[in-house]
């Protein structure tokens, strides 16, 4: 972001959507204020460092959708770092879900995908977005059916992780 007009949009972002972010770090936090506001502190920051990915002719609804997409990722992130429980982290990102389910269903799939190793995060990450195995084994330069175990493997390990 190179233009005072667009650091002043990015601004402003966070000043009409700080709600949204400190009642998220709130609900991760266990309602501890200190932790809180350090939560709330590393998603700024976090929001600052991907300010660029944020184009500035979106509608507010989508820039609402991704400051809560960066929110929730940040926390995931300190989280792991944390090594905290993983129970704990999916049922806190049930309640930052809001509304849609499906929705809520495909950013915790997202958060899970990018927990994993480079190669596996690669193959997830291209069925998750609609490639059949036959697509993503010729890309590997592998057989579907290859692919197919792969794929056994790491939903057998996500599941292990996450839902034990």
């Amino acid at each position: 972001m190179g233009s005072i007009d667009t650091y002043q949009h990015f601004l402003e972002l966070l000043q009409r959507h700080r709600a949204i972010m400190w009642e998220r770090c709130w609900r991760y936090s266990d309602g501890d204020f200190d932790r809180c506001r350090d939560l709330v502190q590393e998603v700024t920051l976090h929001l600052c460092l991907h300010r660029d990915d944020l184009r500035p002719d979106v509608s507010e609804n989508e820039e609402r959708e991704w400051l809560v997409l960066l929110t929730r990722r940040t926390l995931h992130n300190l989280h792991r770092k944390k090594g905290g429980d993983p129970r704990r982290l999916a049922t806190a990102l049930e309640e930052l879900s809001g509304d849609d389910p499906r929705q809520a269903a495909r950013e915790l799939a997202q958060e899970m995908i990018d927990t994993l190793p480079e190669g596996d995060r690669w193959i997830m990450q291209q069925r998750f977005d609609g490639y059949s195995n036959d697509e993503i084994a010729a890309a590997l330069g592998t057989t579907p059916s290859n692919v197919s175990h792969r794929i056994q493997r790491i939903t057998k390990n996500l599941k292990q992780r996450f839902n034990p």
